[in-house]
């Protein structure tokens, strides 16, 4: 279907009207609310689709059933590279270094039978009355003072 001139996959709605219960601000949620606009709505899918593009990625290489410890080591490369990147301010190696990241990232929580909505929906809860104070650009909670 088409909307204001946004491609609708019905992919994601099936995935969404199946599992509404996977992301509190999902995109099928927004459009009924209509708290959001459609082009944001458009750039939800978008994150959507590239994420499935991914696993679709990992499962044609089969590291969709590897060993997570293996993609672990390789978060950790890949985090190596991102510390780089910003030393020698290189932005087009840090924006590389980001997505790299987010695939690893992706691909883990594949191996570990984990979306990544319950995982940020999880940490999420678990900082948003987090009281504490920032130092040096960074958040550091109460009982860590």
């Amino acid at each position: 279907d088409v909307y204001d001139g946004w491609y609708l996959n019905k992919k994601h709605i099936e995935l969404y009207e199946e599992k509404p219960y996977l992301c509190a601000t999902c995109a099928i949620d927004n459009i009924v609310k209509k708290s959001k606009t459609l082009s944001e709505w458009h750039k939800e899918l978008e994150l959507i689709t590239l994420i499935d593009k991914v696993k679709e990625w990992s499962i044609e290489r089969h590291i969709d059933k590897a060993n997570p410890k293996e993609q672990t080591l390789k978060l950790l490369e890949e985090t190596g590279e991102l510390a780089s990147a910003l030393l020698k301010s290189n932005n087009d190696l840090i924006i590389d270094s980001l997505g790299d990241i987010l695939v690893v990232l992706v691909i883990l929580h594949q191996q570990l039978g984990l979306t990544m909505e319950q995982t940020l929906s999880y940490a999420y809860n678990e900082i948003k009355d987090r009281k504490g104070k920032t130092i040096g650009g960074v958040f550091v909670k109460d009982s860590d003072l």
